[in-house]
C-alpha cells in the first residue's frame, strides 16, 4: 500500500483514540467526507496501526451503502481482524 500523504492531523487523532482504547476507555470515531477523499484509505491505515499494536478487539465500519462504495474491502479486512 502506498504511503498515506497529507493526513498527519487525522492520523494523530485516530492514534490517540487507539491509545485511549488500549488504556481501557471506550472510543468512537466518525470518518466522514465526500466520495473519493480517502476515507477508506485512512481507515485502512488506522487498522494497520491497530493490528501492529496487537490489542485490537473489535472495530466496526458502517457506511450508508457499503455494497455500492469502495468500503467493502476495508470492512472485510476489519472482519478478518476482529475474529
Amino acid at each position: 500500500m502506498a504511503a498515506l500523504v497529507g493526513r498527519d492531523t487525522e492520523m494523530a487523532r485516530l492514534r490517540g483514540l487507539l491509545e485511549d482504547a488500549v488504556a481501557g476507555r471506550a472510543v468512537t470515531a466518525l470518518v466522514g467526507g465526500d466520495a473519493g477523499v480517502g476515507k477508506s484509505r485512512l481507515v485502512a491505515e488506522v487498522m494497520s496501526v491497530a493490528a501492529a499494536m496487537k490489542t485490537m478487539r473489535r472495530i466496526r465500519v458502517s457506511t450508508p451503502s457499503a455494497r455500492a462504495s469502495s468500503s467493502p474491502s476495508v470492512i472485510r479486512f476489519m472482519r478478518q481482524r476482529s475474529r
